[in-house]
């Protein structure tokens, strides 16, 4: 009887003849985890900071410096007038208590939201929340049914090529506020005759800079809103 010992048959694996315990699989391993837990408060962080608030224990702390400076360079958006901001004179207009925000709401109509979203979040800074309605019959629903310290519009329909909309929804919320602030922020069409004639006969402003709409929104903030 041979003493030799057996090989494995060609093309065999030499697992098959001593058997490896094969670990179950797992999603992620532990170093995995370890990071993932690390990385999650400052993800949350990143989060709240985006929108424009900085949080702190028990409230939040609005960002009022870094408001004044958009303010006076556009908000990031183009056109400035000019016209600058003091910090000073908005710290003592603002609380920046929870409790207090918003601070202003703003309904803001525009067929082509996505144009003005970083002036929204500029304003988001000082507590000053917005509505943003790319339809006009739900932007009137919505003035009709939610209280707001002002409304801005642009003042062109892109799909329509015409001012004319934008006219409409000015007559259409006048005919149920007739105090309430109103802006038209058009860059090309803010001086155009029915913009002008509109606004002039609704008590309306208007405007072609970013740095005026930023500006013009602190100017209304309601005095109930104002320190004593």
């Amino acid at each position: 009887m041979s003493d030799r010992k057996k090989t494995p048959a060609p093309g065999i694996a030499d697992t098959q003849t001593a058997p490896v315990e094969k670990k179950p699989r797992t999603f992620f391993s532990s170093w995995q985890v370890v990071i993932l837990l690390i990385a999650m408060p400052f993800v949350a962080f990143g989060a709240y900071y985006g929108a424009g608030l900085k949080i702190k224990t028990g409230f939040i702390e609005l960002n009022i410096d870094q408001f004044v400076h958009q303010a006076n360079q556009g908000g990031g958006a183009s056109g400035s007038s000019g016209k600058t901001l003091d910090v000073g004179e908005l710290k003592t207009k603002l609380k920046t208590a929870s409790t207090d925000l918003p601070v202003a709401r703003v309904l803001w109509f525009d067929d082509r939201p996505n144009n003005n979203v970083h002036l929204r979040q500029s304003l988001a800074l000082i507590g000053v929340f917005c509505d943003s309605y790319s339809n006009g019959d739900d932007a009137v629903q919505a003035a009709n049914e939610v209280h707001y310290d002002m409304v801005i519009s642009n003042g062109w329909d892109h799909d329509l090529k015409s001012n004319a909309p934008k006219v409409k929804f000015l007559k259409d919320i006048r005919s149920n506020n007739l105090s309430v602030p109103f802006l038209f922020y058009s860059n090309s069409h803010a001086n155009d005759p029915d913009i002008v004639v509109a606004a002039n006969a609704s008590h309306a402003d208007r405007t072609s800079y970013a740095t005026d709409v930023l500006n013009w929104v602190v100017e209304h903030i309601p005095a109930s809103k104002a320190k004593p």
